[in-house]
């Protein structure tokens, strides 16, 4: 395949922290129910950062919203159209367990996405500065507790799997475009940016990268 025409994660600017002074509670890291498989492991294709509920989203970015609302799936760079998994889940009225989400177009070949937030704040086509308020923190769709799971799409990058049971069970496409580690791309030594909690180290390797994008203090 043609080599992605995108910038390296590593070289990427203007990017700031989306949910500031949290913690983050899960890493872009193997996962036994994760969504992708990275190097013949499942992974948790994002990273997790906590504060409060309510707590205000910012736009990591620069961008224009593509989606926002319980339906931004379809513009997370699947493979195939959704239509089977929308399909299903209009025939058991369950689109109320979705995570609320924005996808922002961040301009330079990759999109950012903003999960399980309990409201938006802005409107698909809108134009969004770094820092501006997209959104609040919740937990709506598939998550525990109130978190921002913050994802990164290269959207010129390689395909990668969806881990079997969704496809079969919940009816996404089998591939989707690559996912990077956030850490890739954010600097822990930035203003507003989250403290480890104690016991949820970073992986030893990045999944796919072979080699760690964070250290514990």
């Amino acid at each position: 395949p043609d080599a992605p025409r995108s910038a390296e994660p590593e070289a990427l600017t203007g990017y700031h922290w989306p949910l500031r002074r949290g913690r983050i509670s899960s890493f872009f890291a193997p996962r036994d129910e994760g969504f992708l498989v990275v190097d013949d492991q499942r992974i948790h294709e994002g990273l997790d950062v906590t504060t409060f509920c309510g707590d205000r989203i910012r736009a990591a970015h620069d961008g224009i919203v593509l989606a926002a609302g319980r339906r931004a799936a379809e513009q997370m760079a699947f493979s195939e159209p959704l239509d089977a998994y929308f399909a299903r889940i209009d025939r058991r009225g369950s689109e109320g367990y979705l995570s609320i989400t924005v996808v922002i177009d961040d301009g330079n070949g990759y999109r950012s996405v903003y999960a399980h937030l309990s409201d938006v704040a802005v409107e698909v086509g809108q134009r969004v500065k770094s820092g501006r308020v997209i959104g609040y923190e919740g937990a709506t769709g598939n998550a525990s507790g109130c978190h921002l799971h913050y994802e990164m799409i290269r959207t010129d990058g390689p395909w990668m799997k969806v881990a079997g049971e969704f496809v079969s069970d919940a009816g996404y496409p089998p591939l989707v475009r690559e996912r990077i580690d956030p850490l890739r791309v954010l600097s822990l030594d930035a203003a507003g940016a989250p403290r480890f909690i104690p016991g949820i180290d970073p992986p030893k390797e990045s999944p796919g990268l072979g080699r760690p994008t964070a250290t514990p203090p």
